[in-house]
């Protein structure tokens, strides 16, 4: 598989590649999924090969998740609007019959399914994943939900009843942070190696300025975020928020807010987890918009 990606000028993706990746995400003009951001990619890259190739107009990013030996592709990245996609999209076509693999571009968001299919992927076979892969939030819906009446009283019942604190990482709770992360996420991972995605993940959070905090109450374990700002807008890596007690998420919703500063438009959240479940956009008293969870087959 390598040959024959490296014959399409195709190479991994590193850390030294940021400032290329989000020059062609920023061309693209409208919202990406979650899933296709920078740091996303990079945390799970333990399990996910990420190749990228840059053309004149696009980058192409294409995935090989190694523990289900699976192929998929990105949406190209780069400028939609003025340029064709017949190409970038003939590329990735030519790296699946190489490797004899069917073709699937994965995290296709609504909006860009007329110019998907005006491009030749018309016959394709186009999927709605039922799940919540990610979600879009605007940044004004989280300041405003926390204006409500209970809301505020939810926060304020449990600021009070609880002792609740929020723990910033730092070396010295390394070890609390990793098994405050495992007991959360251990179960949901399933086949992937933990140990190896949060060691990733730590040790990424400096090189990516990554911030990662725990809500704590005594030595009950009621929260986890890890973010990161981009311009205007907040990635969310990490959400976790307990089911109990009662409006924990709104507690969260307040550590967001605190967090994203005067300048974010929007926050991307690549999923979440509460009490046992994702739920990416299954917010109480927020509006979201789940618009990629589209996958092409083809």
């Amino acid at each position: 598989m390598e040959k024959e990606l490296k014959k399409a000028k195709f190479r991994l993706m590193t850390l030294a590649d940021e400032g290329l990746f989000y020059r062609f995400a920023s061309q693209t003009r409208n919202d990406l999924s979650a899933h296709t951001r920078f740091a996303f990619l990079s945390i799970y890259m333990p399990f996910v090969n990420v190749y990228i190739r840059e053309t004149e107009h696009f980058l192409l990013i294409v995935l090989f998740d190694t523990v289900h030996k699976r192929l998929a592709c990105l949406p190209p990245l780069g400028d939609w609007a003025n340029y064709s996609l017949k190409r970038p999209l003939e590329s990735y076509r030519s790296v699946f019959r190489a490797l004899k693999a069917d073709f699937v571009m994965i995290d296709v968001g609504e909006w860009m399914l007329p110019a998907l299919q005006a491009a030749g992927l018309d016959t394709a076979h186009i999927q709605h994943d039922a799940e919540e892969r990610d979600c879009v939030f605007m940044a004004r819906d989280y300041a405003l939900s926390l204006m409500r009446e209970q809301t505020k009283q939810e926060i304020e019942k449990n600021s009070a009843s609880h002792a609740l604190r929020w723990l910033d990482y730092s070396d010295e709770r390394k070890e609390m942070f990793l098994q405050a992360i495992k007991a959360v996420f251990d179960t949901r991972l399933k086949k992937l190696d933990a140990e190896r995605l949060y060691a990733q993940l730590l040790d990424l959070l400096a090189p990516l300025d990554i911030r990662l905090s725990m809500l704590v109450s005594e030595n009950n374990v009621l929260g986890l975020l890890a973010y990161r700002l981009i311009d205007s807008q907040m990635e969310i890596l990490m959400h976790y928020a307990a089911a109990r007690p009662k409006g924990v998420e709104a507690v969260m919703r307040q550590r967001i807010c605190e967090s994203m500063g005067a300048e974010a438009r929007k926050i991307f959240i690549a999923g979440a987890y509460y009490d046992k479940s994702l739920v990416a956009g299954k917010q109480a008293e927020l509006r979201s918009q789940q618009l990629f969870n589209y996958v092409i087959h083809g």
